[in-house]
């Protein structure tokens, strides 16, 4: 059996890859020690966190593939103004890179569903990273307008508690899903 591992990194927000990273883990937060970008003067904001989402797949025969996808956050990218670090605003940070872990999620669960031909699996595979990335810009822009980038104490918590949840949804139907396909007798 011949294996292709192809490694594809793609960025979901604006930022050159990194050597310093962290891989999402949900038992691991921010610190702001992890924020070692030099600070944009010109940015209006205290803090940003550079998120990207990796996959690699490999393909066992035709149509059958096997993806790994996570979230990284970019240390030396990511920055904060000393001066305005608070519990508040690194609370705030973290969301965005658990956003981009919930779109990692929502993009191994497409490409897990998916039926690819032979021709045409790298653009399918592209279209679809492509998709999740404009609804993943969506959702950023949506958080920081409606938390007022922190401030907006009330709508915050609404926003740690829906992507807490849809994290836990997620994470329970890919390991349905993967269950499922070790039943059948597919490869994972």
């Amino acid at each position: 059996m011949k294996t292709v591992l192809i490694i594809v990194i793609l960025f979901i927000t604006t930022a050159a890859h990194s050597q310093e990273s962290i891989r999402w883990s949900g038992n691991q937060q921010l610190k702001w020690e992890d924020f070692l970008g030099r600070v944009n003067d010109t940015s209006r904001y205290d803090a940003e966190c550079y998120a990207e989402i990796r996959y690699n797949y490999k393909i066992y025969s035709e149509g059958d593939f096997e993806f790994e996808v996570f979230a990284n956050f970019d240390k030396n990218t990511s920055w904060s103004r000393r001066h305005k670090q608070s519990d508040d605003l690194l609370k705030h940070e973290q969301l965005h890179f658990d956003i981009a872990e919930l779109f990692a999620q929502k993009l191994k669960r497409e490409f897990d569903s998916y039926t690819y031909t032979a021709s045409t699996y790298n653009t399918q595979i592209i279209d679809l990273f492509n998709q999740k990335k404009l609804e993943y810009q969506a959702m950023q822009r949506q958080y920081d307008e409606e938390t007022n980038h922190s401030l907006n104490k009330a709508k915050q918590k609404q926003w740690d508690d829906f992507i807490y949840l849809e994290l836990r949804k997620l994470r329970l139907s890919l390991q349905l899903a993967q269950n499922n396909k070790k039943d059948t007798g597919k490869a994972e």
